[in-house]
């Protein structure tokens, strides 16, 4: 299960109705531009990926007595974040506003510099696009400040800026809520709570303690461990897509998309009825979107295959010509011609000729149909085999020329 609205309507309740990635690009990103802000965050985000590891190097070069703390931590952190992955796979912003149009329109502005300088890295980084409850980006920066301000003081705060400064990348570039980071500094204040509090009695972590070897054995066990843990999570929810009990439960009543995405499913299990029913909705739902054309599209696909030529007429023939695809044109005339409209049903085919050129399917078509219903004389059906017969080296346009002549052979 995947949840997407129990976090923005926390975010909106603790915020006054306002989301505050979307404030925030409203107020610094209006004019879509990536300038040196864009670029910073983008380098601050990236860093997360080796930053703990780099910190933990000096941690260990320059005050080991303090390492083995710092990389109990680190696992805490890793294993509770992933935890929280099993539990509660959560929708990211940019996700619920691009995807499912839940929140208003917004940019994944890091992903978008990753795309222009190094495409390879969002492929790398993106392994789990559900992964947004608790952050880890701003855990692990978040263990890092409290480490740092352990161990060196004030000269520690140069990691909590780092810190505050992964917090907006997130925020602004819309990674994640507001709610899910603090989540994830939550996280890290537990497990710097368990790694620096003596809860462990002083003659068992004595017998804890391992030599270099030991430390280095025990550190490659743990890191196969949480790679695999790392896979199993990203096979599962790397290429997520909705399912009919999310869209059900998460997106109906929220989401624009919902009876679209419900009437995929449907249509898909060959339910047309169903499936008509949800596109009817979803084409009333999308009045104002770039997915009304899908959904009108496939509530004529639905509709056909229910008879119900009426609708199909109706939606199809609204749309322009050129923007239906060959299979949804057919359709159109044959619907016309299902309700005794022969002339509408000529004038669909002619005009397809017009904006398709002679196209092999489209003659045998309209032959096949109109001929035995007087719509097409004899003449022009071998008008039409003449013109199949000139396209060379199209098996399609000699079997439609062949099929054709049969067909007119056997009625003389």
């Amino acid at each position: 299960y995947v949840y997407l609205n129990y976090i923005i309507d926390w975010e909106r309740a603790l915020f006054g109705g306002a989301v505050p990635t979307i404030w925030l690009q409203s107020k610094l990103f209006a004019d879509q531009q990536f300038g040196l802000l864009e670029k910073a965050m983008t380098i601050v985000h990236g860093s997360h990926f080796m930053a703990f590891l780099l910190f933990g190097f000096f941690i260990w070069y320059l005050r080991r007595e303090e390492f083995s703390r710092y990389r109990a931590g680190i696992l805490i952190v890793m294993y509770g974040g992933l935890a929280g992955y099993f539990l509660v796979p959560t929708i990211p912003p940019w996700m619920a506003a691009d995807k499912f149009d839940v929140l208003p329109e917004m940019q994944r502005i890091i992903t978008q510099v990753y795309n222009v300088r190094a495409p390879f890295l969002r492929r790398v980084f993106d392994n789990n696009q559900i992964a947004a409850m608790p952050s880890l980006h701003s855990a692990f920066p978040a263990f890092i400040a409290l480490m740092s301000l352990r161990i060196w003081g004030r000269r520690g705060l140069i990691f909590v800026a780092y810190f505050a400064a992964m917090i907006f990348a997130l925020v602004y570039g819309g990674e994640h809520y507001i709610l899910d980071v603090a989540a994830g500094v939550i996280l890290a204040v537990v497990a710097y709570f368990l790694v620096t509090k003596p809860l462990i009695p002083a003659h068992i972590t004595a017998r804890l303690q391992w030599g270099i070897r030991g430390q280095v054995i025990a550190a490659v066990i743990l890191l196969i461990m949480a790679e695999s843990m790392s896979q199993v999570s990203s096979r599962n929810y790397s290429l997520w897509e909705p399912n009919k009990a999310f869209a059900r439960s998460e997106l109906v009543g929220h989401s624009p998309k919902a009876y679209l995405i419900l009437g995929g499913f449907a249509f898909n299990e060959e339910e047309y009825k169903d499936a008509q029913g949800h596109f009817l909705q979803a084409r009333k739902d999308l009045q104002h979107s770039d997915s009304l054309p899908t959904a009108e599209k496939f509530l004529a696909i639905s509709a056909f295959y229910n008879s119900d030529f009426q609708t199909v007429i109706s939606v199809s023939g609204a749309r322009p010509l050129a923007d239906l695809s060959l299979r949804e044109a057919f359709m159109l005339a044959r619907s016309n011609l299902a309700v005794g409209r022969g002339v509408q049903a000529m004038a669909v085919y002619q005009n397809l000729e017009q904006i398709h050129g002679p196209v092999a399917a489209l003659l045998v078509e309209k032959n096949t149909l109109c001929y035995p219903l007087g719509l097409v004389s004899v003449s022009d059906v071998e008008m039409d085999i003449r013109r199949l017969g000139s396209m060379q080296n199209d098996p399609e346009s000699k079997r439609g020329a062949s099929q054709l002549q049969q067909m007119i052979s056997g009625s003389q």
